[in-house]
């Protein structure tokens, strides 16, 4: 199955697309730096699943200015200098004078102008990610962003596309900073009768990517199919002179069949070029790890499986390296209070978790209802072997959403962030099947285990899948 890329801001489209409005998703919630923000309607999921939220409101905590031309039905927002303008029903906005293509178009819902989260804050400037176990779309200004130390990606060896490759790296800029941005460029014609006008047709992809442990994970791009006009150079180099990018919505099609020079089977490869060319996109992204001696094993596009640089593409063996008889969730707690740490734990080894842990009675200036310590965190188990009913693992990548310390208040709660307790601190892992004879046991690991606390004295086994931290002898359970 050919896989597609999200794109979450300038995916020129070859025709107009009727849009209607989904199904309003309750229970979402939007956070701005740190902050819940409330809206009078709801979050929608349009049917291409795409989260639209009213434009005030996200715009204006955003710190922009919005004002509204009922007569055009155009809403203008602007920031810094920054400015965004798009058209109510229209499948793209002007972004500074530059045209972006639109997830899903402008929608009035309830009086509300309903438009898509992503590239509005993207726009702005601002990193957006998703919390799928809280249902939560997180925004937080591009400052905040670490610092990438990934290296430029490198050059083709074949001239047009080595000239193809570096024009389309500068269109990164129109979207929000990533640790990689990756050219994928399919010609499908090149006429080089005029050496001062060489014509190369075709589609030109900008991928962009955070590395997240080893792997590049899929934050943005698009496609600008087109023609890019070269010349070569007296040393025999080729640059690129201008670039003719097909126009997006309805007159697309005369668009390109315009650049084409009215040539229909031109623009029909063309057009079928459009699809990412999944190969090249693996191959290039692999020869640039190498060049570079990175770590990185693969890359991973949003709803879809990881693929690894020495396979062809996720096998059993990664996608099922834990047997379905191991439950998802596992907890870490004293058995007897208000902190706890939950890890929810995926057949390939990766996982999600959180910390928690209250103190209602520390109160301060604008925290009279307490404080409370919290950690998201995520990470991989590597090198998993089955020993009989049990599994061994080593502990690859952990990584805390947030700086251990950092304090805000909300709510008139006092939040610090904390670690990842129960995981750090450990290298190696077993996760023990349920019928594992308590023999053997240290009774540091027992002092967190369910069942102590059980009615049955004479019980011999643990009784529940556990995850045992080898190094802090700390144990999680599952139900």
């Amino acid at each position: 199955m050919k896989r597609k890329v999200m794109n979450f801001a300038a995916l020129v489209l070859m025709g107009a697309t009727l849009m209607s409005v989904g199904a309003y998703a309750e229970g979402i919630g939007i956070v701005i730096d740190g902050k819940n923000i409330e809206t009078d309607v709801a979050p929608i999921i349009t049917p291409e699943g795409r989260t639209i939220v009213p434009l005030r409101v996200i715009s204006e905590n955003l710190g922009a200015n919005v004002e509204w031309d009922g007569t055009t039905k155009t809403v203008t927002a602007e920031k810094e200098g920054d400015v965004i303008s798009l058209v109510i029903g229209e499948e793209y906005l002007d972004f500074n004078g530059k045209t972006l293509e639109l997830d899903s178009p402008a929608q009035i819902v309830n009086e509300r102008t309903m438009v898509p989260i992503r590239i509005i804050s993207e726009c702005f400037g601002c990193n957006v990610d998703w919390e799928a176990e809280t249902k939560t779309v997180v925004i937080s200004s591009a400052e905040e962003k670490k610092e990438t130390k990934l290296p430029k990606y490198t050059a083709n060896e074949d001239k047009y596309i080595a000239a193809a490759e570096s024009k389309i790296l500068e269109y990164s800029e129109y979207y929000s900073p990533a640790d990689l941005s990756q050219p994928v460029v399919t010609i499908v014609k090149v006429d080089d009768s005029d050496p001062d006008d060489i014509k190369c047709y075709g589609s030109f992809w900008i991928l962009n990517y955070d590395l997240k442990g080893k792997l590049l994970e899929f934050v943005s791009g698009g496609s600008y199919p087109g023609c890019m006009h070269m010349k070569k150079g007296a040393d025999g180099s080729i640059e690129v002179t201008s670039f003719d990018i097909v126009e997006d919505g309805e007159n697309g099609q005369e668009s390109l069949e315009k650049i084409c020079g009215g040539d229909k089977e031109l623009a029909a490869q063309v057009t079928k070029a459009l699809e990412l060319n999944e190969d090249v996109r693996k191959e290039g992204l692999k020869a640039y790890v190498k060049a570079n001696k990175l770590d990185i094993e693969g890359y991973k596009d949003y709803g879809y499986d990881a693929v690894y640089f020495d396979t062809e593409g996720p096998t059993e063996a990664t996608e099922d390296l834990i047997g379905e008889e191991v439950p998802n969730e596992f907890i870490f707690s004293s058995g007897a209070g208000g902190w706890r740490t939950v890890l929810r734990l995926n057949k390939d080894g990766s996982f999600t978790g959180n910390y928690s842990d209250s103190e209602m009675g520390s109160t301060g200036e604008g925290y009279p209802k307490g404080s409370v310590y919290v950690c998201d965190f995520s990470g991989k188990f590597t090198d998993i072997k089955k020993d009989g009913q049990n599994y061994t693992m080593k502990l690859e990548s952990l990584e805390s959403e947030k700086k251990e310390g950092e304090e805000w208040i909300e709510d008139e709660i006092k939040y610090i962030y904390s670690t990842p307790y129960g995981i750090e601190g450990g290298k190696n892992f077993v996760i023990y099947a349920p019928d594992t004879p308590l023999e053997g046991f240290s009774e540091t690991f027992l002092s967190w285990w369910p069942g102590r606390y059980s009615e049955n004295k004479d019980q011999k086994t643990l009784g529940f899948y556990s995850i045992c931290n080898v190094e802090t002898e700390e144990g999680f359970f599952a139900d």
